[in-house]
């Protein structure tokens, strides 16, 4: 039943739309292919995912270093 309700919801139309155009993009070689393969868009790409994966533990050491208008230090990471 909840798997049908989600069917119906706006995630059930969106979740296999957006993959099967990423799967269409993966494909050959075509201009989303040769987009996402573009040397700077890669880099782009690495850079920013070192980016997302570090930010959260780097915003808690300087929570509990410099605890914010004294504020629970984790609740500051979180809003931020």
């Amino acid at each position: 039943l909840t798997l049908h309700v989600q069917m119906l919801t706006w995630q059930g139309y969106y979740v296999p739309t957006f993959a099967v155009l990423v799967w269409l993009g993966a494909v050959g070689r075509g201009p989303v292919s040769w987009l996402l393969s573009w040397s700077p868009l890669v880099y782009l790409g690495e850079l920013t995912y070192g980016v997302y994966v570090y930010h959260m533990p780097v915003l808690r050491l300087v929570a509990s270093a410099y605890p914010p208008d004294g504020r629970d230090p984790d609740e500051w990471a979180r809003t931020v």
